[in-house]
């Protein structure tokens, strides 16, 4: 039922042994490390209260609605240049519980997919990469809290205006993909060096183009 984890002490289990488990830390901080993950999708994590690294070498990961991870710092490995791997996690909606609060850092040759709802203030940090889908769902998601060493795309699934969000700047983002059909609004300085594509029919506008001539 409880694992107690010493003080700068790591547990390593799989996701099916984790699986509604508590993993606490009472005396101080420590990690607990979930590997097998592509095995159990449906994992129940949010007992784990400790730093919470998942080890995707087992291969990726895409986790269902009923999966939970609690507001924890939280890793994303296991992926190698050969060999890279994606945690997605934007079907578990609020069961995503990782808030602005922790870090969630992701590592080289690896890739955390979420929605605009779900990255809404986030600490993100790393150096791989970040997709973030469903920006109509979120316009005003701050992104802002954005390490630059990350590959951030944010897929625009409809059309959206996010001109009147200063939390999206371009040095947070590095491409936006448009679905077929959707535009996307934004400002000059957002769209500032970022690079923009379209999966079919898509426009982009870019407003107050004379602020950045200063």
């Amino acid at each position: 039922d409880q694992y107690e984890v010493a003080d700068s002490a790591e547990l390593t289990l799989t996701a099916a042994q984790a699986t509604g488990v508590d993993v606490s830390a009472p005396s101080g901080t420590a990690m607990t490390t979930v590997t097998a993950l592509s095995s159990t999708l449906d994992a129940d994590l949010d007992g784990i209260t400790t730093d919470l690294t998942v080890d995707l070498t087992s291969g990726d990961a895409t986790l269902a609605s009923t999966a939970t991870i609690g507001d924890v710092n939280l890793d994303v490995t296991g992926g190698t240049t050969d060999a890279p791997r994606t945690l997605d996690v934007s079907d578990m909606g609020t069961n995503f519980g990782v808030t602005g609060s922790s870090t969630t850092t992701v590592a080289a040759s690896n890739t955390l997919r979420l929605t605009a709802i779900q990255a809404d203030g986030l600490d993100l940090d790393g150096s791989g990469a970040v997709i973030i889908e469903e920006l109509s769902g979120d316009t005003s998601t701050d992104l802002s809290d954005v390490e630059a060493g990350l590959d951030v795309t944010v897929e625009v699934d409809k059309t959206s205006d996010i001109t009147g969000n200063d939390n999206i700047p371009s040095t947070s983002v590095d491409a936006y993909e448009l679905a077929d059909g959707a535009d996307l609004t934004l400002t000059a300085a957002q769209a500032d060096a970022v690079s923009i594509t379209a999966l079919g029919a898509g426009a982009t506008t870019v407003m107050d183009i004379d602020l950045a001539l200063y």
